[in-house]
Formats: C-alpha cells, sequence, structure tokens
C-alpha cells in the first residue's frame, strides 16, 4: 500500500466519507492551499497528509486489518511494503522554468495541520516529510509485531537503521547507474539499509525492448531494456554492468567502485508500471519473457559475475569480464527460453513478446536472417505481407527486392512486429548502434552472439535482451496495478 504518494484512491475515498460526517479517517487537510504537481500530474489529492492525526488513525487501522487478514489465513504478515516514493512537487525539479516561483512549493507547506506540528514540535521538518513519514509508520508496523519495513528508496534517503524499530529496514534501490547511481548504492549501504536492486535503466520492463519508434515503452530511465540487458545485469556488482552495457543515449560509461564493503544486496526484482498498459496482452508483452531473464539472475550467481572490488574501474574498454562465458551463459539461457519455456508460456495463455528478426539481403539478391530467440519461425514475404513463407536458411529472393519479416511463436498464435529489408540497409547495425525502423543488423557487442532458427550470422545482437545476477534470496515483484495500489471501495467497506 503506497503512501505518501500515490495513494489518490485512498485519499478520494476518504474525503467522500468525511462528506458524509465521518472524518475519523480523513488523508487530506481541507484547509490546506499548497500548490502542487506530482509526478502522475495530480494535485495534492493524490498524497497523504502526515500531520493530520486521523492518517496515523487511517495507517492504524489498514495495518491490523491487513495483518489480521493474513493471521486468518495462516500466513504471517513478516514483511510490509508501504512505498514512500515521489512525495514531491515536480515543479521544485529541473525543466519547469516557465512555471512561476509562487508555484514551486514544498509539499504541505500551507497545510495548517502541518504549520502546527511545526511550532508544537521544532525537530519536525517539512522539507523531509517523506522521512517524518517512514519512521511514524515504521513504528506502528513494530507495534503490529511485523518484523520487517520494506520501501523505495526516496522515502528513507537521509535516514539510517537506527532510527527505525522493525528488526529489517530494506529499500527498493531505483537509481540509474549513469546518473551516479554507484554512489546512492554506497550512501543507503552506510546507513545500514538492505538492498533491493530495481534499477530503472536495467529492471523497468513499461520501457522497450528495443530502440525503435514502433515498440513501446518510457524511455525516461532506458531507451530500450532488452531480455539480453536484463540477463547481464550484475546485482552484486553494479560498477560491472559500466563494462556491459551503454547509458540511455547509447554512451559509454566509466564507473569506479566505492571504497566501502560489498553492500548487503538482498535481490532484485523487476517493475512493469501500468499506468500505459490497457489490455492484459500489453501487460503480458512486456512482461514477458524479460521476467524469466530476472528470475535468472536472481536465483544464482553467474561465472561471469565479478566480485565487488573497492576501487576497481570499469568502463567499455577494461575487459575485465569474461564475455565468452557470458555469451555462453546467455545463449543456453535464450535457448532454454525459445525452446521450452516458451511453450510453457503458451499453455498457460500468456501472450509474451516474440522478437522480430534481424537480416539482410546481399549483393547477390540472398537473403539470410535470424532470431534472438530460437525455435520460433522466421517467416518472410516479397509481396508486402500478402503471402508469408516460412524461413530456413539463406534463400535468393533477387535484386532491388523489399522483403517483409516477421517471427511467429510455435503455436503461430503470437507475431512479431513486421520489419522491411532491403539491399540498402545491409551493414545498418555497423553504422548506428540503434535498431534500425528497418530492420537492419545490430552489432552492440559481436562478442555476444544473437542464436536463431536458420540464422547464420553471429554478430547480431538485438537489443531486447538483459542479463543479471545471483542476490542470494530471490525477490521479483511485477506490480501489475501500477500506483493503484488502494482501491477506494474496499477501503471504505473495510473501514
Amino acid at each position: 500500500f503506497n503512501m505518501l504518494a500515490h495513494a489518490r484512491a485512498a485519499v478520494i475515498s476518504m474525503e467522500a466519507r468525511a462528506k458524509k460526517g465521518d472524518d475519523s479517517y480523513r488523508l487530506t487537510d481541507p484547509e490546506d492551499e499548497t500548490f502542487m504537481l506530482t509526478i502522475q500530474f495530480y494535485d495534492r489529492t493524490s498524497i497523504i497528509n502526515p500531520c493530520l492525526d486521523s492518517s496515523v488513525r487511517f495507517v492504524e487501522k489498514l495495518v491490523r486489518e491487513v495483518k489480521q487478514m493474513h493471521d486468518e489465513a495462516g500466513i504471517p504478515l513478516d514483511s510490509y511494503h508501504f512505498g514512500g516514493d515521489e512525495a514531491k512537487n515536480i515543479l521544485l525539479g529541473a525543466g519547469y522554468a516557465s512555471y512561476s516561483d509562487e508555484l514551486k512549493q514544498q509539499p504541505f507547506s500551507k497545510s495548517p495541520s502541518c504549520q502546527a506540528k511545526l511550532d508544537a514540535d521544532s525537530s519536525f521538518d517539512i522539507e523531509n516529510i517523506a522521512n517524518y513519514w517512514a519512521i511514524t509508520v515504521n513504528k506502528i508496523l513494530a507495534e503490529n509485531e511485523i518484523k520487517e519495513m520494506v520501501a523505495w528508496e526516496d522515502g528513507l534517503r537521509g535516514t539510517t537503521k537506527e532510527q527505525y524499530e522493525t528488526e529489517s529496514v530494506a529499500v527498493d534501490f531505483w537509481e540509474t547507474l549513469y546518473w551516479g547511481g554507484i554512489n546512492g548504492l554506497a550512501d543507503m549501504s552506510d546507513d545500514g539499509l538492505d538492498i533491493i536492486m530495481a534499477n530503472p535503466d536495467y529492471l523497468y520492463f513499461d520501457f522497450p525492448y528495443e530502440v525503435d519508434p514502433t515498440e513501446r515503452g518510457y524511455y525516461w530511465a532506458a531507451r530500450f531494456n532488452s531480455v539480453h540487458k536484463v540477463f547481464t545485469f550484475a546485482p552484486e556488482n553494479l560498477a560491472q554492468n559500466a563494462e556491459t552495457s551503454l547509458d540511455r543515449d547509447g554512451n559509454e560509461m566509466s564507473v569506479t567502485t566505492p571504497s566501502i564493503p560489498k553492500p548487503t544486496i538482498r535481490g532484485m526484482q523487476g517493475q512493469t508500471w501500468s499506468e500505459t498498459i490497457r489490455t492484459d496482452a500489453q501487460y503480458y508483452e512486456m512482461a514477458f519473457p524479460r521476467v524469466l531473464a530476472v528470475a535468472e539472475r536472481a536465483w544464482h550467481r553467474a561465472s561471469w559475475e565479478l566480485d565487488w572490488t573497492p576501487g576497481k574501474v570499469f568502463n567499455a574498454t577494461t575487459g575485465l569480464v569474461p564475455k565468452d562465458e557470458l555469451a555462453s551463459d546467455y545463449n543456453g539461457f535464450v535457448s532454454a527460453l525459445g525452446c521450452r519455456e516458451a511453450f510453457k508460456l503458451e499453455k498457460l495463455g500468456i501472450t509474451y513478446r516474440v522478437p522480430p528478426p534481424g537480416a539482410s539481403i546481399d549483393s547477390s539478391g540472398i537473403l539470410t536472417a535470424n532470431s534472438e530467440m530460437p525455435c520460433t519461425d522466421i517467416m518472410f514475404s516479397i509481396d508486402e505481407g500478402d503471402t508469408w513463407i516460412k524461413y530456413s536458411n539463406p534463400v535468393g529472393v533477387g535484386l532491388g527486392k523489399v522483403v517483409f519479416m516477421r517471427s511467429t511463436s510455435s503455436n503461430g498464435v503470437l507475431k512479431s512486429r513486421v520489419v522491411i529489408i532491403d539491399e540498402e540497409c545491409n551493414d545498418c547495425g555497423e553504422k548506428e548502434d540503434t535498431q534500425m525502423s528497418n530492420g537492419g543488423n545490430i552489432n552492440r557487442d559481436p562478442t555476444i552472439p544473437t542464436t536463431g532458427n536458420g540464422g547464420t550470422s553471429t554478430d547480431v545482437q538485438n537489443p531486447g535482451y538483459s542479463f543479471g545476477t545471483n542476490c542470494g534470496k530471490s525477490l521479483f515483484r511485477t506490480s501489475y496495478f501500477g500506483y493503484l495500489f488502494l482501491f477506494g471501495s474496499w477501503l471504505s467497506h473495510l473501514l
């Protein structure tokens, strides 16, 4: 249950209850005149006001009722995720120069309830109100004998483990590597907090699989998060990823491992945020098969994952990561994915994403194609998609031909997007480090081959996969309902 922010359903529900005469669980100060714009472009009615006694009563009731349900089911509630992220006015950040300074207000800075608390308690800091709320909620969890609190890192940033009463405190770490995430990781570790890696530049599944204008998804933290990229993510040695990946804009990175002991990495998780997802099919396509790469990385540590070594530098030229071992490991994974696990997904009715093929036509008119997912069928058409022919080996299509290509699942039900290949796009991938919209070859790292059904090329790496590492304890979660953690009708009935 996310709070303070991302709680609009709860705030609106309790406001409706208050207007009917019962404000005992009210979550917003009716006299608050603070102007706010949240990260999802809501006003302050999407954030719980932490200065209200009624907000505390709400959380006490909520935690008590949820724990009771667990107790009745015989499943102890040992760990509670309270959210904690993005309780802010985005106008205070960069990029909003056109807004007047008058509108750039601290959350709840014009709330009479918060002003009263500030007058009564000199230690209360309205600029660190998320920290105040984290400590408040943690006390409630401890009183209900819940052993662990988990939160997104920004809700706890600036606090230490000693300030909390539960036995364990863990954070979902969601800083990007190229924006200095390694330093944030060091800070969290110094504060004594356990860490669950949730880095958006590797583990957010609302981003595209490939760099292509027809691929759906955001790209604020990564231009793509492919299956290969997820698979190669090394969560226990964050700096290592600077050698095996590029930043959001396709530039090389250089990252130095901080001079601290190895952080306590509890696990890793993939996130499928759903505010742009409208159907089950869209959700499944964005989550699968990337989630299987997360599972593979989380359950064991691969041989190519290096130890955390303070002072060690990683960049595209350091050559410290054994690329041959990584390539072999990935090929084994993707073969199992395409030739075994995909069949299971199909039987479960999961409409996973089928990757489009990579292909080229040489000067003799010979079409050569392959796929990043073995055991998928590659189809081609020389009449703009009116008829489709199964590809099995290099085949002559003639000079000057434009060929439509797509891949299909083993049962023929799921289909990739169509890519268009012609002679002029030979070596497209070697010219640019992006997936061309007309289906050129990709050559991000020639040491990592793409395996495929009938393909002969060994230097085509489609930016649509990812690698990862062992975390000792697997922790995987996709947030199917996105930010709708609190459902108004359920809460009204509960309270």
